[in-house]
């Protein structure tokens, strides 16, 4: 049985991917050498980890949605330019806001959910899932992160 291929380099991975594949893949690599530097594969927010930079929040985020679950059903969220978000909730209640990268964080507000109060928290990625401590709960709110804007936002 030959010998299995070696992994490409970061490098050779980084030549072939373009656009949305390779912002996601360069944080999906950065997480991912995060996490085998830590403690044994525990996640960014478990290990200590430093949240992402505000320049990997706009790589992230901008152009893409993210979606996922909460105590009100099903969400997704467009960021279609940096500073401007569309959101949907529960199927059918929508609204706009502004958020903004800071150094470790990204802070919003939107028009009318959440009280129309700006919060502010660091954000982790996994490969294309985002995650982010919970004020509420022990365990941290997670979002897929989904290339463009799938829902017409």
């Amino acid at each position: 049985m030959p010998a299995p291929k070696p992994l490409p380099t970061i490098t050779e991975s980084f030549l072939f991917m373009t656009g949305f594949t390779h912002r996601l893949g360069s944080i999906a690599s950065l997480a991912c050498a995060l996490i085998l530097a830590g403690c044994g594969g525990s996640s960014p927010i478990d290990s200590g980890d430093a949240p992402l930079n505000a320049e990997e929040i706009k790589m992230a985020l901008v152009g893409n949605s993210i979606v996922g679950d909460n105590w009100d059903g099903p969400y997704t969220v467009y960021f279609p330019v940096y500073g401007e978000m569309r959101g949907l909730r529960a199927s059918h209640y929508t609204d706009i806001g502004t958020w903004r990268a800071e150094e470790d964080s990204i802070c919003g507000i939107w028009d009318n959910w959440w009280g129309s109060v700006e919060r502010c928290w660091g954000l982790y990625i996994d490969g294309d899932t985002i995650s982010w401590p919970s004020s509420t709960s022990d365990t941290p709110g997670q979002s897929k992160i989904i290339e463009g804007n799938p829902y017409g936002l």
